[in-house]
């Protein structure tokens, strides 16, 4: 008896809990039908009317962007000889103001948007020419315009100098394995060494066996590396040792690289899996002239 009461009662709780959650979900849509909305207003580019029970919807379009005869002809009917304003159609006011129908608005050259414009994407250094002009440069220091002004001299000295790819004229061929330098151009490649790596790069070559051979060569395609294709070297060339000193190591560069100073230098290398030895000498103007016309004297010869 007890057990059928209490099931009793928590059936009683569960109906009442759901009919109020029914109540309060349909007493919005109670009040509305008994308020008369539905009855009493239409809807249309918010112009509510009485006596329409069904809601009307208009869909807004765009006005077109008016053409100069358009606009010729608003300017026509909106102005008079006396010049006073008047109103230029009687029709557009009463439509505008009439309850059913949306209000119409009159195209003009205010609703033509125009399309945006692409901003140019600057480069970083056109950037930094603007931040240059908003912000001026404060003011150095005399240490640091002691500084400035000794780096922009240096700048000009090299802007002044001779390039050393522009002395490839003292760069004779003498045989397949032997060339010879002037001096103007070895100096100048000993003084600036910069231009020495503009001629290309190296990197290690290893073998099968995973040891290193030696350095690989690179030789640019531009115009600073013209000497090294000028005194017969090519992207891929090993160079093994200079003078008998293996490079191998970074020590080994070292001492090869204290080789190069010398009149005399014996270079061996691989190329296309050969081994061959070069000899390339640095001479005097004088003897690089005269053995640049026997060159020619024996080529004409064999001709």
């Amino acid at each position: 008896m007890g057990e059928s009461r209490s099931s009793w009662r928590d059936g009683a709780a569960a109906t009442a809990t759901l009919g109020l959650v029914v109540l309060l979900y349909t007493t919005p849509l109670i009040l509305t039908v008994f308020l008369g909305i539905f009855r009493s207003s239409s809807y249309g580019s918010g112009v509510y009317t009485e006596g329409v029970s069904e809601r009307e919807v208009v869909m807004w379009m765009p006005p077109a962007p008016p053409g100069p005869q358009d606009l010729g002809m608003v300017a026509e009917a909106g102005s008079t000889q006396d010049g006073d304003r008047v109103d230029p159609s009687p029709v557009e006011d009463s439509v505008a103001s009439s309850p059913v129908e949306p209000a119409i608005a009159t195209a003009s050259t205010a609703d033509v948007i125009a399309p945006a414009k692409r901003r140019p994407v600057m480069s970083m250094r056109m950037r930094r020419r603007i931040a240059a002009r908003k912000n001026p440069p404060v003011e150095r220091s005399k240490k640091a315009q002691r500084k400035h002004d000794k780096r922009k001299r240096k700048r000009a000295r090299q802007a002044e100098r001779k390039q050393c790819h522009e002395l490839i004229d003292q760069i004779v061929e003498v045989s397949d394995t032997e060339w010879w330098f002037g001096r103007e151009l070895v100096a100048c490649y000993r003084t600036h060494l910069e231009q020495f790596d503009r001629i290309g790069g190296a990197f290690w070559k290893k073998g099968e066996d995973g040891k290193r051979l030696g350095i690989a060569v690179r030789v640019s395609a531009t115009r600073r590396g013209e000497p090294g294709r000028r005194a017969g070297w090519k992207t891929g060339d090993v160079v093994m040792s200079v003078n008998g000193f293996r490079v191998r190591s970074v020590t080994g560069v070292g001492l090869a690289a204290t080789q190069l100073l010398r009149n005399k230098v014996r270079v061996k290398r691989i190329r296309d899996g050969k081994q061959e030895t070069l000899i390339m000498r640095v001479v005097s103007e004088e003897k690089l002239a005269q053995k640049r016309i026997e060159l020619q004297a024996v080529a004409s010869s064999a001709e």
